[in-house]
């Protein structure tokens, strides 16, 4: 026998035997322990980006969802324009809860309006607003309860016809992030 044929059958006795990583033989129970397992949770994984989307968006997507639904049961109610003695005018009405959660944020925007009933300009202002945890009572908007809202303008646009239009744009029900 030559020293091939030697070295063929080294060769295919590691073979058998294991893998030849340098010097050192690892046997095929090692490999199998090692590279099964490995192999399942690279599948798992694979699997769980496909069949649940993105972990990070899809209940936010859930969540804000419900929270667009819920804002059909909030009514904005008795909206009124008033000059004020100091200068200025005010915006006042009243937002009612006539769902059954417990709203601890609202958003609502006013657009004022010019004489053909467009945007001349817009306010962000906040009826209800609570920290996440907020526990008192009297600052929540519970459900079919009311709560009443005013806020003052002091300046504005020379286009703006003296009308106004108000939407609920945002909520966040209680213990939840915005």
């Amino acid at each position: 026998m030559s020293e091939e044929d030697d070295q063929q059958d080294d060769q295919q006795d590691d073979q058998q035997k294991g893998l030849r990583l340098g010097n050192k033989l690892i046997p095929p129970l090692i490999i199998y322990a090692v590279g099964i397992p490995v192999a399942v949770l690279i599948i798992l994984l694979i699997l769980s980006i496909f069949m649940c989307g993105s972990p990070d968006t899809a209940p936010e997507d859930l969540k804000q969802t419900e929270r667009d639904a819920y804002m059909s049961s909030l009514e904005l109610t008795d909206i009124q324009i008033s000059s004020m003695l100091t200068g200025g005018i005010s915006i006042s009405g009243e937002i009612k809860n006539n769902g059954v959660k417990t709203v601890r944020k609202i958003e609502i925007m006013v657009y004022y309006l010019d004489e053909a009933g467009r945007t001349a300009f817009e306010r962000t202002y906040y009826p209800v607003l609570t920290s996440r945890w907020e526990t008192d009572e009297n600052k929540l908007l519970k459900p079919n309860s009311s709560q009443q809202f005013r806020y003052k303008l002091d300046e504005f646009p020379t286009g703006w016809s003296g009308e106004v239009g108000v939407k609920i744009a945002k909520i966040a029900f209680i213990y939840e992030a915005w």
